[in-house]
């Protein structure tokens, strides 16, 4: 099977709409109230294709989950997995990824996949829980507890945020937001912004008012993300050079102690050297003396710079 046809399949299947979820255009959900009102509007009536990229970074959650569920039955754990908690009168709803209840109380686990655990979980992640214990308490009458889980299946680091509980404060305050964001749905009012990590990522942040057009340079809140990329960056330019740096030596250590002049032995290590040579075109050269060759098979690739001043 070709690489592009495989694509292809994953694509088609990937982006299929998650029937546990329903239309997600005629409620507003737990993770909507964690978000800024104006691309989740514009979302719910006009979604956005996502490639396929985006669509396998969403597929994490779910491989998280699946991960949970199995540790749980093999632990027997009880628990309710993707449990609906509708709102007794308004069109608001949440599902739970995971749900622990007993006589007293119920526990919520709210569970993220990331490729960084923060220190902290974002406002968003705990405003998505906050709702979820409101309309869990107002439904089942229960003292509610919950925590959040984040897990990094690239390092397979993981960390729970734990000690939240029913907020009935908080909880109001997110009822509003969630009353404003249907309010805008109908067209009654015109959708608030809120500024956060995820606004790199926004199909819709041209028009933004959060981000005016008469600033020649949008200011974008990823303060964290650009000096950790740049603190990487450096980083890597001095490995490299500590590497080149040791290559040296063990080059000369080589050639001097082995006595075929090709391997030696170090602790544990063999270090040996092989021989490899390559075959490269002289493109100037070529394109002097032959420029009709030269524009026949020449292959021009392009690909995004990222340059921090």
């Amino acid at each position: 099977m070709q690489a592009q046809g495989l694509n292809d399949i994953l694509y088609e299947y990937l982006s299929r709409v998650d029937p546990a979820l329903g239309d997600r255009s005629t409620y507003i959900g737990a993770s909507d109230v964690g978000g800024c009102p104006r691309r989740v509007v514009l979302e719910k009536k006009n979604p956005p294709e996502f490639d396929l990229q985006t669509l396998i970074r969403f597929m994490r959650g779910h491989l998280v989950e699946n991960i949970l569920q199995a540790a749980c039955a093999w632990k027997k754990i009880k628990c309710e997995h993707q449990l609906e908690v509708i709102h007794p009168s308004l069109p608001y709803r949440a599902h739970l990824d995971f749900s622990f209840a007993n006589s007293k109380e119920i526990g919520v686990l709210e569970v993220k996949s990331v490729s960084d655990i923060p220190d902290e979980p974002y406002e968003g992640w705990v405003a998505q829980l906050y709702f979820q214990l409101g309309l869990v308490q107002e439904k089942f009458r229960k003292k509610v507890r919950g925590a959040i889980f984040a897990m990094d299946l690239n390092s397979g680091l993981s960390r729970l945020y734990n000690g939240y509980a029913g907020d009935n404060g908080v909880y109001s305050s997110l009822l509003g937001k969630a009353h404003h964001i249907w309010s805008a749905m109908q067209g009654q009012v015109e959708s608030k912004t809120e500024k956060g990590p995820l606004c790199s990522f926004c199909h819709f942040r041209q028009g933004c008012t959060a981000f005016p057009l008469y600033e020649k340079i949008p200011t974008m809140p990823i303060d964290d993300q650009v000096g950790e990329y740049l603190g990487l960056k450096e980083q890597e330019s001095e490995i490299k050079a500590q590497i080149r740096s040791l290559r040296e030596v063990l080059l000369k250590a080589v050639e001097n102690g082995g006595m075929d002049r090709k391997k030696i032995r170090v602790g544990e290590y063999i270090v040996s050297l092989r021989s490899k040579s390559r075959i490269a075109v002289d493109s100037d050269h070529l394109k002097m003396e032959h420029p009709d060759l030269f524009e026949k098979f020449k292959k021009i690739s392009s690909w995004e710079e990222i340059i921090i001043d």
